[in-house]
């Protein structure tokens, strides 16, 4: 089976919406333990992360991030629709 551009442009796509989201997840655990002073850990550490960011805690940080966010990031496997993908590719931002 013969691959196309479009496919080995998804693949970059795919490779940095996960190096991206790698990277926040890492900064995360950094404020998690450095600022906070305890990093989840567990079968789902990633999901207690997101919480941990998202909370306000008084007297050491506001929120790493925002409710929206938290969720948008949390959500079931982070489906994406081609159709969005591809109108903000073909955006003037991308080229």
């Amino acid at each position: 089976m013969q691959r196309s551009g479009d496919d080995f442009y998804l693949d970059s796509v795919a490779l940095n919406l996960h190096g991206f989201y790698a990277g926040l997840e890492r900064l995360f655990e950094l404020i998690a333990t450095i600022v906070d002073g305890t990093m989840p850990r567990g079968a789902n550490w990633h999901q207690m992360l997101l919480q941990q960011m998202g909370a306000e805690i008084p007297r050491v940080r506001p929120a790493v991030i925002s409710e929206g966010i938290r969720d948008a990031l949390d959500s079931p496997a982070l489906q994406f629709s081609w159709t969005p993908m591809q109108t903000f590719l073909d955006s003037p931002h991308c080229q």
